[in-house]
């Protein structure tokens, strides 16, 4: 995931993902870098979300 992350720019795809993601009712929503990081940390630590 490190390599990866080298590779991407992050500031373009946080931009198109948050422009689909947009609402001006209620809390911000969560960035998806950051969704992905902890999904992939549950995913590789075997851990469950429950």
């Amino acid at each position: 995931m490190a390599k990866t992350s080298r590779n991407v720019e992050h500031s373009s795809t946080d931009s198109k993902a948050l422009r689909s993601l947009v609402s001006h009712k209620g809390r911000s929503t969560t960035l998806p870098r950051l969704i992905a990081g902890l999904l992939h940390l549950l995913h590789a630590f075997d851990l469950s979300d429950e």
